[in-house]
């Protein structure tokens, strides 16, 4: 029954007198308004999934008063609920391991009970406004737990050593650093704009599974720790907008990394010639940085790069040829460095969107683009 367009008393009780043995319901997008009823938790005993999002539900969770074996998913997400969890929300629900209810209005603190729900898979309460800290028994106590969305609340405190295997923790209020004994089980950790701080401890590179790690828009200092390329499965590394500082590591990156982003940091240097051994790499952005010295010849042989960021550093010399070999270069931006001498003319035939600005070029071969692309 997904995707219908209801009237807003089609939920009523006395809509449904009596479905006890309704397993199943789904009247997400219906168009539904009002508030949220209480028959499909209490009297429905029977049901295992309730899906009821986007639609323009209000009002507040009311739980039955015994618990409910039978649930197993819920879904409650894109409506105007508000109010507080119940505390007693993993006792009443032992046996549900999909719990949605994102894009609300609910506030409070996250229940510890979710300790009770010993199949839970996954949690997702972004975009509330839920408050407090991170209960560490989320990890610690949820054993099947894979996934975990707290994204865009106003969660504080610092986070746990125990996390799922994909931890969105991104747009809170979270303090603290990042722990020295994070799971091991780690594949994506996603803690962006927070406000965060400390350095970036070595152990992180010890990660065995860790495919996505993304720090943006903290306070963290410091030397980025070459142990980062030991992780072999890495795929995204986003560093941007901290206060890191040094010469990147030069290291050799993973060979699997396809996005990398250092912007908005104070690394000095040259670009390691390391970067050269992967060929999977998309997007460079080194943006708003320190870095200098001349464009090494071997950018040449990132033939998969799309977007490649180097505005507002101290880079020299000409723009060497070799970039015209990167046939699937989209987004070039040399802005704002000390670059001279002659553009060659093969870039602005292969790609998209080029900036050459705030250089001495000359005049014959002087180019204004726009730069504003791919912001972060």
């Amino acid at each position: 029954m997904s995707n219908c367009n209801l009237t807003q008393n089609f939920l009523a009780d006395k809509t449904f007198p009596s479905l006890h043995r309704l397993e199943e319901i789904d009247l997400s997008s219906s168009n539904l308004s009002g508030r949220l009823p209480d028959w499909f938790l209490k009297n429905c005993t029977k049901l295992e999934s309730a899906n009821l999002r986007n639609n323009s539900l209000i009002g507040e969770i009311h739980l039955p008063t015994r618990p409910r074996s039978s649930m197993q998913i819920i879904d409650l997400s894109m409506n105007y609920i508000g109010g507080r969890l119940p505390p007693n929300l993993g006792m009443i629900f032992p046996n549900l391991w999909s719990l949605n209810l994102s894009v609300n209005h609910l506030s409070g603190n996250i229940p510890t009970s979710f300790v009770n729900m010993s199949e839970l898979q996954t949690i997702d309460l972004s975009n509330n406004h839920f408050s407090g800290p991170i209960p560490p028994s989320l990890g610690s106590d949820c054993p099947f737990l894979m996934y975990l969305k707290l994204s865009n609340n106003y969660l504080q405190g610092e986070i746990p050593s125990i996390l799922p295997p994909t931890s969105y923790l991104d747009g809170n209020k979270l303090t603290g650093t990042i722990p020295s004994n994070l799971s091991s089980t780690l594949k994506l950790l996603d803690v962006h704009d927070n406000q965060l701080s400390g350095k970036l401890p070595e152990s992180v590179g010890e990660i065995p599974w860790l495919t996505v790690l993304i720090l943006r828009g903290n306070r963290f200092h410091g030397d980025v720790p070459p142990h980062l390329c030991d992780l072999k499965e890495l795929q995204i590394l986003d560093l941007s907008y901290n206060n890191f500082s040094g010469a990147i590591p030069s290291c050799s990156i993973p060979l699997g990394l396809r996005y990398l982003n250092l912007a908005g940091n104070a690394f000095q240097g040259s670009i390691p010639h390391s970067f050269a051994n992967t060929s999977t790499l998309l997007s460079l952005n080194v943006r708003n940085n320190q870095l200098s010295g001349g464009l090494p010849s071997w950018f040449g042989d990132l033939l998969h790069i799309r977007i490649l960021l180097l505005s507002h550093n101290h880079f020299e010399d000409s723009i060497p040829t070799h970039l015209c070999k990167l046939q699937q270069l989209q987004v070039l931006d040399l802005s704002n460095n000390n670059f001279s001498g002659r553009i060659p003319p093969c870039l602005s035939l292969n790609m998209g969107t080029e900036n050459a600005t705030g250089n001495e070029f000359y005049r014959t071969h002087f180019w204004t683009f726009m730069s504003e692309y791919f912001d972060g």
